[in-house]
């Protein structure tokens, strides 16, 4: 069959693909990974391939430890957390506030005691706010009680619809690193920031925002924020909804066309500057690896970033590029930094889409 001497003629394609599933196969029992790796490699054994069905099975297998691993490091924090104790710390702000009918909410990443490294998100009251103007990476002396992770019930399961379950925030948090939430009582700003390289890109983000929304309206300067630093949290409920019913409501946030833009304009402008062409993609490169972290590192500016940076690699070493390639790297290297990001809609919607 010609789709099977296809996969013969594949087999990176398919190495890459069996390590990604393994990752995402992660948090699943043993004997759904042994289960996942016999089919895989009964399926791989119609290709005729001696060798590849067996290393398919090995790296599907690899995936389910290494993910475990990398699992086990996310979740550690987690462990040191006891719901209802009383804690003051210092941490540093990992997003700008967000309001909400009762008052706002931001992550923070715990920088001393016992906690320490813990990514938090911090709950804030109306009577008792966050400090005003604060910028991502400040840091903040904050007082309250933390208030373990809790699935959605199944209480709560059956009281809903059977057509609209409730949101489960807290695999939404696990996804996203948090250890737990803190109920803040106290909170004020040192005056200190984080240092390295953190501190650099929030340094280098607040001299963006400030070029991005020069000269402009304050609606203006929402939208452009939201379009190309992915801070969307200003656009107003009314623009969001006009949006949203233009179909257009994708480009209020930064996506994977972003990456295409950065190249596209990049690209004959190094052209111009008369660089040769190792150079030229040394510096598009570059330019890919600080904007996906500078606007927000969401799901489809990693898939873009490690696409595109995957096309400079095989155009720098005169290799023929492979877009199926491409997008299989793309997806098991987001899955070895976090393991649980495929359950993102968001990562889900951006593969798909270009798949």
């Amino acid at each position: 069959m010609p789709f099977l001497a296809l996969l013969r003629r594949r087999p990176w394609h398919i190495s890459v693909a069996a390590f990604g599933a393994g990752l995402a196969l992660a948090e699943r029992s043993v004997g759904s990974a042994l289960l996942a790796a016999a089919a895989l490699g009964g399926s791989l054994a119609a290709t005729r391939a001696p060798h590849l069905a067996p290393c398919a099975a090995v790296l599907l297998l690899a995936g389910v430890a290494v993910g475990d691993l990398r699992l086990a490091a996310i979740d550690r924090p987690t462990q040191r957390v006891r719901d209802g104790d009383r804690v003051a710390l210092r941490a540093y702000l990992l997003t700008l506030p967000r309001p909400g009918p009762f008052g706002s909410s931001a992550e923070v990443e715990v920088r001393n005691g016992a906690l320490r490294g813990a990514r938090l998100l911090a709950r804030a009251t109306i009577w008792s706010p966050l400090p005003r103007s604060i910028h991502v990476g400040d840091e903040l002396v904050l007082s309250g009680s933390l208030r373990a992770l809790r699935p959605a019930s199944a209480a709560a399961t059956a009281a809903g619809s059977s057509r609209d379950p409730p949101f489960d925030f807290a695999a939404y948090l696990r996804r996203r690193g948090v250890a737990a939430e803190l109920l803040v009582d106290r909170s004020r700003r040192t005056g200190g920031r984080r240092g390295g390289l953190a501190g650099a890109l929030d340094r280098m983000r607040e001299r963006a925002e400030r070029a991005v929304v020069a000269g402009m309206s304050a609606d203006g300067a929402a939208l452009l924020r939201g379009m190309v630093l992915g801070e969307d949290d200003q656009i107003d409920d009314a623009t969001r909804d006009d949006w949203r019913d233009s179909g257009l409501a994708h480009l209020l946030a930064v996506s994977g066309q972003n990456v295409m833009l950065l190249a596209a304009l990049a690209l004959p402008m190094l052209m111009l500057a008369g660089l040769g062409l190792s150079t030229r993609l040394v510096v598009l490169a570059t330019l890919i690896a600080i904007y996906v972290p500078l606007a927000g590192a969401g799901p489809s500016l990693q898939r873009a970033g490690l696409m595109g940076l995957a096309g400079i690699v095989a155009m720098a070493v005169s290799r023929p590029a492979s877009r199926w390639y491409a997008l299989l790297f793309a997806a098991t290297a987001t899955l070895a930094w976090n393991p649980r990001a495929w359950g993102d809609p968001g990562w889900q919607l951006s593969f798909a889409a270009v798949a």
